[in-house]
């Protein structure tokens, strides 16, 4: 089964086929094949089995039993935590939608500056998406938000699918596999013309398997306002 048009190890482009297969043809809590039977099936050695099985054990599609077998998890894979979620309100437990809205205030796709190219691993063509938000809690502007995506891992991505869609469904119709995530903090204000720190800057990085930057964003959130967690685990 080994792609040699791509840098991933076998073991990764067999997890990315069993994720393909759990996702179209079971169902939570139906059995996988045991790893003999997937080795054999995809032409792979059982260590690269074990590996790929350890993977998807590790992102949450499958749990195992001993002496039993590895099954396929009841989770939503998209929604294990809101850690990897792409909507600020994801993060935010008991947050009625009618509360909380968010705003487009633009959408563009850009060359980017010589920091961005590199950081993304551009040529010099236009490649990247820039998107800014506003988001509102009872009408009032609680963060702004900026987003940079590199516009061949979304080609669905557009103003209209954006505001239609959301950001997380139309991340997940990529099918890529986010292997990292890295956020930091920092404190900032969050008017200019703020006279205290109240705000929260995050900025998370989102990588694929082969470890290649696919998208930043960026919030400024007022957290005397809308106090931040990181994640909260769904069921």
């Amino acid at each position: 089964m080994r792609d040699n048009s791509t840098k991933s190890p076998l073991y990764y482009q067999l997890f990315d086929s069993l994720v393909e297969y759990i996702q179209k043809d079971l169902q939570p809590h139906d059995q996988l094949p045991t790893e003999k039977e997937i080795g054999t099936d995809y032409s792979v050695s059982r260590t690269t089995v074990r590996l790929a099985m350890q993977e998807l054990e590790k992102h949450g599609y499958i749990y195992r039993i001993q002496g039993k077998g590895s099954f396929v998890s009841s989770l939503k894979q998209e929604n294990i935590n809101s850690f990897f979620s792409l909507e600020l309100k994801n993060h935010y437990d008991g947050l009625e939608t009618a509360d909380f809205e968010s705003h487009l205030v633009s959408f563009t796709k850009e060359n980017g500056s010589l920091a961005l190219k590199h950081l993304f691993g551009l040529s010099k063509q236009t490649n990247l998406v820039r998107i800014q938000l506003e988001h509102l809690l009872h009408s009032e502007l609680v963060a702004t938000e900026t987003i940079v995506a590199k516009a061949s891992y979304m080609p669905e991505l557009t103003q209209e699918s954006l505001e239609f869609e959301g950001l997380d469904s139309l991340f997940q119709k990529t099918g890529a596999i986010t292997k990292a995530v890295d956020e930091h903090y920092s404190l900032a204000r969050f008017m200019p013309t703020s006279s205290e720190i109240d705000a929260l800057k995050i900025t998370k990085s989102i990588f694929n398997q082969d470890n290649e930057l696919m998208l930043t964003s960026t919030r400024i959130i007022n957290i005397q306002k809308l106090p931040y967690r990181n994640f909260i685990w769904t069921n």
